[in-house]
């Protein structure tokens, strides 16, 4: 995995190109203004030396980069899924990534709490203690993620079937809604529902911060982007 600290190459270069675009824009501005002028008042189109000396070196970056890219391909070893991403060796703790410069909250375990809403019969406020005793399961999950790698491992968890059943989740409902402290969300279909999983643990291992800890969602019909970390809210819609 490449990465500096949390942030992976993904990142980066995601930052890096709307770094990007600011500078972009100044370019061509300029330009559009000129082509808006009449035609008498533009001048003779001009390609300078200069222009095609930054072309052509653009073009040669990007040949050198993908070669090199192909051959650390190569040198790294290691196969592919169908998706691009990259095996690890299974049963391990995922490695920690961030997305969108998305931080790493600590949730105290005392004080956390999962609301479950919306549709529901009963509306569920639970702690840890609650909701392990609506039972758990440990299933094998591989986990896809958009930096590149994918690994099988082994999570242990409540399933999210038993929490909707125990807070009597209208059958009609179409979806949940899955919410993280940090804001992010996830939507799920009914489809994804039945062997989704609410994680405590990973590899016989407490989650670490973080990897989303107290807790994070297994979609196993989904990429790890909706692997959702740090799960404060369920809401029925």
């Amino acid at each position: 995995i490449w990465a500096i600290g949390p942030w992976t190459i993904l990142t980066l270069h995601i930052w890096a190109a709307l770094a990007i675009i600011p500078i972009v824009l100044l370019h061509l501005l300029p330009r559009r203004w000129r082509l808006l002028r009449p035609r008498a008042n533009r001048g003779p189109p001009r390609i300078s030396r200069r222009t095609l000396l930054a072309s052509g070196g653009v073009l040669a970056l990007g040949a050198v980069a993908w070669g090199a890219a192909n051959v650390l391909d190569v040198v790294r070893g290691g196969t592919r899924r169908f998706t691009g991403s990259r095996w690890l060796p299974d049963g391990g703790i995922p490695p920690p990534t961030t997305f969108y410069g998305e931080g790493t909250p600590t949730l105290e375990g005392d004080a956390w709490r999962l609301t479950v809403s919306g549709r529901v019969a009963r509306p569920l406020t639970l702690d840890s203690a609650g909701l392990a005793a609506l039972g758990e399961e440990v299933r094998d999950g591989v986990l896809d993620c958009t930096s590149g790698w994918v690994m099988r491992t082994v999570w242990r968890g409540t399933p999210l079937r038993a929490v909707l059943d125990a807070a009597g989740a209208d059958p009609d409902a179409t979806a949940v809604s899955i919410r993280s402290v940090t804001g992010w969300m996830v939507r799920l279909e009914q489809l994804d529902l039945h062997d989704a999983l609410l994680a405590t643990h990973v590899a016989g291992e407490p989650l670490p911060a973080a990897n989303g800890a107290p807790l994070r969602l297994v979609a196993p019909r989904r990429r790890g982007l909706d692997w959702i970390k740090w799960i404060t809210e369920i809401e029925v819609g």
